[in-house]
Order: structure tokens, then sequence, then C-alpha cells
């Protein structure tokens, strides 16, 4: 059964590259547009590329065995890039996400608690955008109208502190009284467990 769903996962990927080449007007359309570009550029992208899903794959072991889950470096990694091929070609960004978390369940831990692993590792990925974020915005004054500038450090900064106010959010003990805030302060909590 297990070879049987591989297969219809490969067979799904194929028919969406071939999609993707198709509307995209065909593989010599394609090969011109790669072709006429700087090779140059279109390496350094590669690898800029290659280097920071490979470090958000390091980032996501590291979260999952702060949370005292099981498996492997290279095992993460190596879900992580797939997680990320399935988002591309999937319509929409989650598809990879749904994958990790079913390769985690698949190890034989609760759905629940495989997604709020991939859920705490997409905070941090956002976070870590906001950071860079004001910290370029304020290298590079003058780059931008000044308004566009201040928005851009006023949306970055909230997010750090709304950030940061979830991952303290389990310490307001009287939230507990709420079934509803139960989920989130579990997640708060595994959140802060993370960073500590």
């Amino acid at each position: 059964m297990k070879y049987f769903f591989t297969c219809i996962k490969c067979a799904i990927s194929v028919l969406l590259l071939y999609a993707i080449v198709h509307f995209s007007g065909g593989v010599e359309q394609i090969y011109q547009k790669l072709a006429s570009g700087n090779i140059k550029h279109i390496l350094y992208g590669f690898l800029f590329i290659f280097a920071s899903t490979l470090f958000a794959g390091y980032r996501w072991y590291i979260v999952m065995k702060t949370l005292k889950f099981k498996g492997s470096m290279s095992f993460y990694i190596k879900s992580y890039f797939t997680g990320v091929f399935f988002s591309q070609l999937l319509p929409s960004s989650i598809g990879g996400d749904a994958y990790r978390v079913l390769q985690i369940a698949d190890l034989g831990y609760k759905k629940r608690d495989s997604f709020y692993g991939v859920l705490i590792d997409r905070g941090l990925g956002i976070v870590g955008i906001f950071i860079v974020g004001i910290i370029s915005n304020n290298m590079f004054t003058g780059f931008l109208p000044n308004k566009l500038y201040v928005m851009l450090n006023i949306i970055f900064l909230l997010g750090i502190i709304g950030f940061i106010f979830f991952a303290l959010l389990f310490k307001i003990r009287f939230l507990e009284r709420f079934k509803l805030f139960s989920i989130i302060l579990s997640i708060s909590s595994s959140l802060y467990s993370v960073l500590n």
C-alpha cells in the first residue's frame, strides 16, 4: 500500500511538472529564457536558495529535537527539501507543510504534535524575515520613500513584538481556565522551550 501511494505521488508530481512546462511555453522557451540570462546570476541564485533551504532544514531539525522528537538531522533536512518541492508544485504553499506533518506522523507521533512542530518552525522563519527586514531597511535608508520606510519598520517591529508576546503567552496563568486557549497556550509553551 505504501508503494502504491508513492507511485500516486510521483504520478501527480509528473503531471504537475508537465502542466508547468506546458503553460510556460514549452521546454524550448524555458531553455531560451535561461540561456538569455546571466549564468553567474542564475548560479548564485541557485546556490543562495539551496543554502537557505539547507539552513531552514537544519533549523527544523533543532526545533523538533528540542521538542523531543526522534529522527536524524539528515531525515529532517531531506524532509524539508521534499516539503519545499511540494510547496512549489502544489497550488498552496501549505502542501509542503502538510507533507512534513505526515512524515513526522509516520515516525509514530500524533499529527497534532507534528503540526505544532511545523507551525513553530514556520513562525521562526517568519520572525527571521522580520528581523532581516528591519535590519536591512535601516541599513539602506533613503533607498525607499520615507512613508514606505516608516511603514515597513512598523510592520517588522510589530511582527517581532507579536512573536515575543506569543512565546510568553503561556505565562499568563488565568488563560488556562478557558478551554479555547488550551491549544494556543500549548504551542506558546513549546515555542518558549525552543527559544530557550
